[in-house]
């Protein structure tokens, strides 16, 4: 009887393990699908609404956003702009951007006055119009610096091989456990 009654334990404490495993299991994999439609959710919304998400690489319009926050900035008709918007305008080389408060624009010459809140004094020059690309829509702090770091599109990319690895274990775990319960039915 005593042996019975620690086969019977062992076998007890071996379905429990297999139990918090596969939990933990179904959890991660619950994560990292969720984590993933996010990311692709968010890179939808981007897309549809025509904006970018740029990395913030200095404090000049501290405090509305900082060094390391991203923001997202939207596309917008040079028509619409107004004193006190927050532009991001390319260099005249497009080789560089900068996002600022407009101070005024000068619809007849074209050209915007911007400056950073966190700055004494505007800008030293004004930008032609047609360099503006975007109006500030949000930030999403910290997340400037990491993406810097990593490229979101490499990020997803990630995601999903670790959700398809996740889950093609999982199918191959279930199939070997079924075929392990059935070997023993056939023995007995």
């Amino acid at each position: 009887m005593g042996t019975g009654i620690a086969v019977s334990e062992g076998k007890n404490n071996s379905r429990s393990g297999e139990k918090i495993k596969s939990g933990i299991y179904n959890t991660l994999l619950a994560l990292f699908t969720v984590l993933t439609l996010s990311l692709l959710g968010f890179i939808l919304i981007l897309r549809f609404t025509d904006s970018t998400v740029l990395s913030v690489q200095s404090g000049s319009m501290s405090p509305v956003f900082n060094e390391g926050d991203a923001i997202v900035i939207r596309r917008t008709a040079t028509d619409k702009l107004k004193s006190g918007d927050i532009v991001t305008v390319q260099t005249p080389d497009k080789s560089r951007s900068f996002t600022h408060r407009i101070i005024r624009v000068d619809f007849e010459e074209g050209l915007v006055y911007t400056g950073g809140d966190a700055l004494k004094s505007e800008d030293p020059m004004p930008a032609d119009i047609s360099l503006v690309i975007g109006k500030y829509w949000f930030k999403i702090p910290f997340l400037g610096s990491f993406s810097q770091k990593m490229n979101i599109r490499f990020i997803l990319i990630l995601l999903a091989i670790i959700w398809l690895v996740l889950t093609a274990a999982r199918f191959v775990l279930t199939a070997i456990k079924k075929r392990k319960a059935g070997e023993k039915d056939a023995k007995n």
